[in-house]
């Protein structure tokens, strides 16, 4: 049986999307639409914080900060001048792990 490109492209386009859901119900899928999204813009960093999401996208190459690489870099800036107290803030408002 031969195949028409079109067929073999709705296979390939099919695989994907069973990939992303997949991926999707294991990480969420702001997560993974984040690092697409990331990928297709070409971005300078990922601000992402779930540890498989950040295992997924350094496997992926992109660039990526969490929450306290921002908020270090901040301090760096001089935008934030009490960092621990920034940080104790962070840890009080986060949702439980």
């Amino acid at each position: 049986m031969v195949r028409s490109s079109s067929s073999k492209s709705l296979s390939v386009l099919g695989s994907v999307k069973n990939s992303f859901n997949l991926l999707a119900a294991a990480v969420g899928a702001g997560v993974i639409q984040a690092i697409l999204l990331a990928e297709t813009l070409r971005v300078d960093v990922l601000l992402i914080d779930e540890q498989i999401g950040r295992t997924i996208a350094l496997s992926r190459n992109l660039p990526l900060s969490g929450t306290l690489g921002v908020l270090e870099r901040a301090e760096e800036m001089g935008f934030v001048s009490d960092f621990l107290q920034v940080l104790q803030d962070v840890n009080r408002l986060s949702p439980s792990r």
